[in-house]
C-alpha cells in the first residue's frame, strides 16, 4: 500500500510483536506503542516513521498484561486511533490470532475486516468462532464492521489432494468472500521479514511479489466498490451474515463426512475401505500353517494428512493425549480404532 503512495499506518496489537520485528532492525528501540492506547495516562502516540508513506505503531510483550484488565479496555484501541484517522489513507491493525480483550479491540476499532485463512480442517474449523465474534461486534457495538474477504494464505506449492477439496469447500460456502486471489506459501516469504524487508521489496519480481500485487489489486477494487456503488453498499457484510445464520458447514465432522469429501473411497461400517480392512479375506495373510498373520495397519494417506494437522494445532505431546485424540478424530469419521 505505502509503495503506490497510500500513507499507511500499521499498528501491532498482538504482544508477540512479529509485525514489528519485520519493521525494525531492532524492536528495542520502539518508539510509538500500541500499548499507550490501553494504558489509564493515555499519553499520546506519534507513530513511529518506517519510510516513506509507512508509519508504525508497535508492540511488545507488555501488552500481554491487557487480558487482566477489565472490559472497558476494548474501547481505548478505537479512541486513540480516532485522533489519527484522518491523517492516513489506510490504518492496518495486525491482530492477535485467539479470542479476547485484545481482539475485540481490534474488531471495535476497524471497519473492515481481511480474514487470512490456510487451507487446513481445524483452519477453516475456526472461521465460525471468528464469524460469530464478528455478527457480536456488529450486532452490539460496531454496526459499521464489515467481512471484506476470506484470502487463502500459506498455499502448499503442490497442493495435496486434502488442500484442493478443502479450498473448493471454503469457496463453495463463502461464494465471493473469498478472494480470487491467493497467497502461496515460499521461502522469499519467510525470508524477507528477517531483513525488515516487504517480500515485494526482497525479490521484486518473485512469485510471492506478484502474488501480493495481485492480491492489493483486487483488494482495493472491493473497498472502491463498497466505498462507490450504493447499490453494493454492505455486499461482503450482508453475504457474512447469511452464511452465518444458515448451518455451518464447516465443522470438523462435515469437513471430514463423505458428503464434502467426495475424493474419500466408499466406507464400510467400519470406515475402512473393504479391500484395506484388517482380517478380510481378500486381504488376509497367513503363515505356512494356516494361521493369520497380523499386517501394518496404514492409514489412507488424506487421513494422515488430517492427523497430522490435528496433533499440529492441538500441539500434542503426550501420548496418552495422543491417543485420545486419535480416538475422537476417528469417532468423527465413524471409524473404529484398532487396538
Amino acid at each position: 500500500m505505502a509503495a503506490r503512495g497510500y500513507h499507511t499506518l500499521a499498528v501491532d496489537n498482538d504482544a508477540q510483536g512479529n509485525l514489528t520485528s519485520g519493521l525494525l532492525d531492532d524492536p528495542t528501540a520502539l518508539a510509538a506503542n500500541v500499548l499507550s492506547f490501553y494504558d489509564d495516562a493515555r499519553q499520546a502516540v506519534h507513530p513511529q516513521r518506517i519510510q516513506k508513506h509507512l508509519e508504525l505503531i508497535g508492540a511488545d510483550i507488555r501488552l500481554a498484561k491487557i487480558a487482566d484488565r477489565d472490559f472497558e479496555v476494548i474501547f481505548r484501541l478505537r479512541e486513540g486511533l480516532d485522533e489519527l484517522r484522518h491523517a492516513y489513507d489506510f490504518i492496518l491493525i495486525d491482530c492477535v490470532p485467539s479470542f479476547g480483550y485484545l481482539s475485540a479491540a481490534s474488531l471495535y476499532a476497524t471497519d473492515g475486516v481481511l480474514i487470512p485463512v490456510k487451507p487446513a480442517p481445524f483452519a477453516l474449523q475456526g472461521l465460525k468462532d471468528l464469524f460469530e465474534s464478528i455478527d457480536k461486534m456488529q450486532r452490539r457495538l460496531n454496526k459499521a464492521l464489515q467481512v471484506i474477504g476470506i484470502l487463502l494464505n500459506l498455499v502448499e506449492g503442490r497442493p495435496t489432494k486434502l488442500a484442493t477439496e478443502l479450498e473448493d469447500v471454503l469457496r463453495n460456502t463463502y461464494g465471493d468472500l473469498v478472494f480470487t486471489s491467493v497467497i502461496h506459501k515460499g521461502v522469499r516469504l519467510e525470508e524477507s521479514p528477517a531483513f525488515q524487508q516487504s517480500v515485494m521489496e526482497y525479490e521484486p519480481h518473485g512469485r510471492p511479489a506478484v502474488e501480493f500485487h495481485t492480491l492489493i489489486d483486487e483488494l482495493l477494487q472491493r473497498l472502491e466498490s463498497e466505498h462507490h456503488d450504493g447499490k453494493n453498499q454492505g455486499k461482503f457484510a450482508s453475504k457474512a451474515q447469511r452464511i452465518l445464520h444458515r448451518d455451518q458447514p464447516l465443522s470438523l465432522a462435515e469437513l471430514m463426512s463423505e458428503e464434502r469429501k467426495p475424493g474419500f473411497p466408499e466406507t464400510r461400517e467400519s470406515g475402512y475401505p473393504e479391500s484395506q480392512e484388517p482380517g478380510f479375506p481378500e486381504n488376509r495373510k497367513t503363515d505356512r500353517s494356516g494361521s493369520a498373520v497380523r499386517e501394518e495397519f496404514r492409514l489412507p494417506e488424506d487421513l494422515a494428512d488430517m492427523l497430522r494437522e490435528y496433533a499440529h494445532q492441538q500441539r500434542l505431546k503426550k501420548t496418552a493425549v495422543v491417543i485420545e485424540a486419535l480416538q475422537e478424530f476417528f469417532r468423527h469419521r465413524n471409524f473404529s480404532l484398532p487396538k
